[in-house]
């Protein structure tokens, strides 16, 4: 397995009992790839977060404790793409929990 399918294969499981944020997404790049520069590394998130999208997760803001998430309203990879690299440039830095976008099962009720 590569390590690509392994950060999809373990954010897909993780998807299934609570949302998966983009923080723990860079994460997994920077322990699995240990990309050289911050560009390789948002390239390799951003191969990442396309393959979730492909898979059934949808790019979500969390709502109020007990509302569950809102879903973003355009959902096309390269949208979703565009607008996390939009708002992680804002940033200046790495995301931390909570911050850019969490991804959510399609599938599933939204967690509470």
């Amino acid at each position: 397995m590569s390590g690509m399918d392994e950060i999809v294969e373990y954010a897909l499981n993780e998807s299934k009992v609570d949302y998966v944020g983009l923080w723990q997404v860079c994460g997994w790049v920077r322990r699995i790839f240990r990309p050289d520069d911050p560009s390789s590394a948002k390239q390799l998130v951003f191969e990442v977060v396309r393959a979730l999208l492909r898979n059934g997760l949808e790019a979500v803001d969390l709502a109020p404790p007990g509302e569950g998430c809102r879903p973003w309203t355009d959902q096309p990879p390269d949208a979703v793409i565009k607008r996390i690299s939009e708002e992680w440039t804002a940033l200046g830095r790495n995301p931390n929990p909570g911050e850019a976008v969490w991804f959510h099962d399609l599938h599933l009720k939204p967690v509470n």
